[in-house]
């Protein structure tokens, strides 16, 4: 077993320089201005552990207070909590999310926080090869879920009107990689 903890923390006395971002077309913007002064921080542990020849563990935890890479001055208190499992063929992963940015840059550019996430992967893979097989293909089926729930910070994208308070996406998937 091994295990680390990291903590980080940072002052920005005075504003930032205003980021710049990608657009949907490929171009790029800048953001009106920067963010203004605040003390950030961040802590965390990895732990990783192999408890048979073919089985390994990964688990992580975070939690601090951050500042989105956009312009919102918002400050976002975070908990995020994640698992990998290896038995054999089979993967197992998982995470849970509190007042978190989403999974994709464009969550935290813009401050689109969740107030509670979970997720959960379970797949099955054929034909595993050793690493420096990296000619042979690999195919892997497998069921993911994704659970969210909304709020001021982030309304729904799949409707309108905005008055889901939470989603649901289910399904299956398979991955063939040569």
């Amino acid at each position: 077993m091994a295990f680390n903890i990291v903590f980080n923390y940072a002052e920005y006395p005075t504003f930032t320089d205003a980021g710049t971002f990608v657009m949907e077309d490929g171009s790029s913007a800048a953001f009106g201005h920067g963010l203004p002064s605040a003390n950030v921080w961040q802590v965390g542990s990895r732990i990783v552990s192999k408890f048979a020849t073919d089985s390994k563990i990964i688990a992580r935890i975070s939690s601090g207070k951050q500042q989105c890479w956009g312009e919102d001055p918002r400050l976002v208190q975070f908990f995020t909590a994640d698992i990998i499992g290896k038995i054999g063929n089979w993967l197992l992963k998982s995470y849970f999310k509190k007042d978190a940015w989403g999974p994709f840059d464009y969550y935290k550019w813009f401050n689109i926080t969740f107030p509670m996430q979970l997720m959960l992967d379970v797949s099955y893979t054929f034909n595993e090869f050793p690493v420096l097989v990296q000619a042979a293909p690999r195919c892997k089926v497998g069921f993911k879920g994704l659970y969210r729930t909304f709020d001021e910070y982030s309304k729904s994208v799949l409707f309108d009107n905005n008055l889901a308070k939470a989603e649901l996406e289910l399904g299956f998937y398979s991955e063939i990689n040569f």
